[in-house]
C-alpha cells in the first residue's frame, strides 16, 4: 500500500510538471525532526509529574516545485514522517516512593504524509531569482497513520507495545510554516536547507474509553529540518 501510494503521488507530480516545462524542479528531501506534542492527555501526564524530553524522529520523501511566477512556487510532495513524544518521570510507573528509579515513556507514530505548499522566493535587485535563493513558505500536511510503538522503561526493564489504528487516528492534519535557501551545484542541480515548525491541528489519540475526546487529545508538533536535492526537469 505504501509503495503504491508513493508511486501514484510520484506519477501525479511528474504529470503536473508538464504544465511548467523547463521550469519545474523535482527532488528528494530528508532530515531529522525534534518532536513534541500538546493536548489535554499530555497536560494530564505532565501534571502528574511527567516531564517532556527531547524526541528525535526522521522524515524523508519526494517533492516537486512548480513555479506559478518568478516569486511564487507551488510544492507537491509525499513522504514518510516519524512523529512522537517522550516523557520522563520517576513516578510515571510504579509507586511514587520509588523516585530514585528513572522511568520514561516514548511514543512513536509513523505516517505517510502528502504535502501541498507554497513558497515565496526573494528576488534579486534586478527582479529575478538569484543563484542563491532564500524563501519563506507554508505547507499543508495531510497524513495517514502507518504504524507505531509505545515503549515504557522502568529501571532496567523495558516493555514495548505496538500501536494500531485502534490506538491512533488514521488521519492526521498539520500546517508547517517554514523558511529555507537553495544553492546551485551545477546547471540544473541544486541543494537546499529548510527549517520549519509543524503544528498539528487534529487529535491523534483514539481513546474509545472516553466519550469526550478533548479530554484525551494529543496533537503532534515539533521543529522540522531537511536537506533537499533538486533536479531541473
Amino acid at each position: 500500500m505504501f509503495k503504491g501510494i508513493c508511486a501514484t503521488a510520484l506519477g501525479a507530480m511528474l504529470l503536473t510538471s508538464t504544465a511548467f516545462a523547463g521550469d519545474a524542479w523535482f527532488g528528494v528531501y530528508a532530515g531529522p525532526r525534534f518532536n513534541s506534542a500538546t493536548g489535554d492527555a499530555v497536560t494530564q501526564m505532565t501534571d502528574a509529574g511527567g516531564k517532556k524530553a527531547s524526541h528525535m524522529g526522521i522524515a524523508g520523501g519526494v517533492l516537486a516545485q512548480l513555479p506559478l511566477s518568478p516569486q511564487v512556487h507551488l510544492l507537491l510532495g509525499a513522504g514518510y514522517t516519524q512523529r512522537g513524544l517522550k516523557l520522563e518521570a520517576p513516578e510515571l510507573f510504579g509507586d511514587v516512593s520509588v523516585q530514585a528509579v528513572s522511568s520514561t515513556m516514548t511514543t512513536v507514530a509513523n505516517y505517510l504524509d502528502l504535502n501541498l505548499g507554497v513558497a515565496w522566493h526573494f528576488l534579486g535587485s534586478e527582479g529575478v531569482l538569484n543563484a542563491v535563493s532564500p524563501y519563506v513558505g507554508v505547507d499543508l500536511l495531510p497524513g495517514f497513520f502507518l504504524s507505531g510503538t509505545s515503549t515504557a522503561e522502568f529501571g532496567g526493564s523495558e516493555m514495548e507495545t505496538k500501536l494500531t489504528s485502534d490506538d491512533i487516528q488514521s488521519f492526521h492534519f498539520a500546517v508547517r510554516p517554514n523558511a529555507g535557501v537553495d544553492f546551485p551545484i551545477s546547471d540544473g542541480v541544486r541543494i537546499g536547507a529548510n527549517l520549519g515548525y509543524e503544528l498539528g491541528l487534529t487529535n491523534a489519540n483514539k481513546d474509545e474509553s472516553s466519550s469526550n475526546t478533548t479530554e484525551s487529545s494529543i496533537k503532534w508538533n515539533g521543529i522540522t529540518t531537511a536537506i533537499r536535492l533538486s533536479f531541473k526537469l
